[in-house]
Parts: structure tokens; C-alpha cells; sequence
């Protein structure tokens, strides 16, 4: 399956990070609507696919694509929990916060991510119900998650 930014918010994550892989269950469980497309930082359509000046080899940032163009850190985290269910979207609120502020928070845990939430040898969070919708360019890769 390949869908272009335009069509769906994408979320690109580290598709081995203990605690990425359950931030994008959370947003599955949670999501108002189903919205969002996945693709693991790793994956040949982030490589391929993702915007040009996006840097898909910092796996340690979580990358939004939307119509407003490309978000990273706390921004796509924030911007991510707007289309969530309440009461997770009122989390957005904190964008009011200044991004300097919200970015050192974001890089203290990513820093720190392997040592709390575990490191996984592949992305291990499609079950076979939203797999459509993980972004996968041949079906090997889109099976391997």
C-alpha cells in the first residue's frame, strides 16, 4: 500500500523503540477516527517516501506528515494527540507551552527510551486488523511488521 502525506497524517516512529511501538498502539486504541498511516523510520517508505530535508536516520524524533507539512518532537506528538478521543486530546493544550521547553522534555525521554521501554529487532506493532495501514512498498516488508 502506498498513500501519499497529503492524504493521510503519516507517523513515522522508531519501528524498534520499546516505547514508540506502544505510543502507536495508544493512538489506535484511541484515535477519534481512523486517520493516520504508519511507517517505521527504518522502513524503505520512510527512506523513499518522506519529505526531502526530513532526516529518517533520527530515530530518536517522531515524525508527523500532514497538510500543514512536517512536524517533529513534541510539535507532532501534540499535534498527533488534536484527533485522539477525550480525554487524550486535551493533552494538546500543552502546545501553549514554549517548543524549547517541550523539546528538552521530549529529548530527556528520548534519550533515555532503550534503557526504560526495551529495543525490539523489528516492528512489532500491526495486527493483522490495521496493517492496511502501517505504508509498506512490497509485501515482505509490510509482513516483517
Amino acid at each position: 500500500m502506498m498513500d501519499r502525506p497529503g492524504t493521510h497524517p503519516v507517523i513515522l516512529f522508531d519501528g524498534h523503540c520499546g516505547l514508540c511501538n506502544a505510543s502507536i498502539r495508544f493512538v489506535l486504541r484511541h484515535e477519534a477516527e481512523p486517520l493516520f498511516r504508519f511507517a517505521p523510520l527504518q522502513s524503505t517508505w520512510a527512506g523513499t517516501q518522506a519529505p526531502d530535508g526530513l532526516d529518517v536516520q533520527q530515530l530518536s524524533t517522531v515524525y508527523l506528515l500532514d497538510a500543514d507539512g512536517v512536524h517533529a518532537r513534541s510539535e507532532a506528538a501534540l499535534r498527533i494527540a488534536r484527533h485522539l478521543r477525550a480525554p487524550w486530546r486535551w493533552i494538546a493544550i500543552c502546545l501553549i507551552i514554549p517548543r524549547p521547553i517541550r523539546d528538552a522534555v521530549y529529548r530527556v525521554v528520548g534519550r533515555f527510551r532503550y534503557a526504560l521501554f526495551g529495543r525490539s529487532a523489528y516492528c512489532a506493532v500491526a495486527t493483522p486488523a490495521v496493517q492496511q495501514r502501517f505504508l509498506a512498498t512490497d509485501r515482505r516488508e509490510q509482513e516483517r511488521r
